[in-house]
């Protein structure tokens, strides 16, 4: 485990105190340090603690923990740039929720779904989704009553499903998510603007344009009231207007809120972040058909190197890049 996972379970911020603590446990051999930052205790005697001091008998205590460990992972969760951060303390996220699922269904449920993450972000959907219905099955399974954590699962879901190119389940899981979003007493409104800009998404997927403007119009309305003119999620509802103006055939208002968007993206999440990759696509499409065809290029060039070998449309990048400037210009008409 890492210093900075270890750190936020244990909950403290002294880390003169916490690498003392920890130096002295290898010197009892409780624990061993291993590569870099990184501290694990002995598999022995981590069972002899378990069976003299089972979990059913610190549920009070596991339920803290569990709480800290989410709060670590949802952090990160979205960050691509920490998701090696993320992806190194995997095993102990696996590990948590198999010694959760007797006394914390809720937080297991919860624990498998942040699972689906970093395999989203490396392009694996096929992987993730299964995940996710995974953790949907478990919910109901566990007949688990938080309306929080299902409309997230079901928003997950859509999205994962949108990727796979399925426009009608991930349209029926997205109105699900926005609805108990919508029923909650206390509803998440950065959620709400959220939810309804992927179902306006979905709706553009499946040739309601008209619908799919008005909802992400709310949607960019609510993120910007929230968060200001420059913020991952208002560039989220900038790239989805944007590809909704392109295909109602307004390309000018098109590529101002997908230029304003990349914009964005780039300097909150990098270009190699898939939201990044997203709205670059999204360009270059519109800049290919509307005259733009040497900038269409130049992006694409320089983000191939960005966009893993696994990506759905790594071909794209890949077709662009190698068209040549001189090819690309429309011949004269011949008389």
């Amino acid at each position: 485990m890492g210093i900075s996972l270890l750190r936020d379970l244990v909950g403290t911020k002294d880390d003169f105190t916490l690498l003392t603590a920890l130096g002295d446990a290898i010197n009892l051999r409780l624990i061993r340090k291993e590569d870099g930052e990184r501290y694990a205790i002995h598999r022995l005697l981590a069972k002899v603690r378990r069976h003299e001091n089972p979990l059913e008998n610190r549920k009070e205590w596991h339920l803290e923990k569990i709480k800290r460990l989410k709060e670590w992972f949802y952090k990160r969760k979205n960050d691509f740039n920490k998701l090696l951060k993320f992806e190194a303390e995997i095993e102990h996220l696996k590990e948590w929720q198999k010694q959760s699922s007797k006394i914390a269904p809720s937080e297991t449920t919860d624990l498998l779904a942040l699972r689906a993450y970093p395999l989203w972000h490396r392009g694996n959907y096929q992987e993730s989704k299964i995940l996710l219905e995974d953790a949907l099955s478990l919910y109901n399974e566990k007949q688990i009553d938080d309306g929080e954590l299902l409309s997230n699962l079901y928003n997950d879901l859509g999205v994962i499903s949108s990727n796979l190119g399925n426009h009608q389940k991930a349209f029926e899981y997205k109105q699900n998510a926005l609805k108990i979003n919508q029923d909650l007493p206390n509803g998440n409104l950065a959620d709400s603007a959220k939810f309804l800009n992927n179902l306006g998404s979905t709706y553009g997927n499946l040739g309601n344009h008209q619908e799919a403007l008005k909802l992400k119009q709310k949607a960019l309305e609510m993120n910007q009231e929230l968060f200001g003119e420059k913020h991952p999620n208002v560039a989220s509802s900038l790239n989805n207007l944007g590809t909704t103006y392109d295909n109602l055939g307004n390309h000018k208002e098109a590529l101002k809120h997908l230029n304003f968007a990349l914009e964005i993206r780039r300097a909150f999440l990098t270009e190699r972040h898939p939201h990044t990759i997203l709205t670059c696509y999204n360009l270059i499409s519109v800049l290919s058909k509307t005259g733009g065809i040497e900038k269409a290029i130049k992006l694409a060039r320089e983000f191939l190197s960005y966009v893993p070998p696994n990506h759905p449309n790594r071909k794209f990048f890949e077709h662009h890049a190698r068209t040549s400037r001189s090819s690309s210009r429309p011949r004269g008409r011949r008389r």
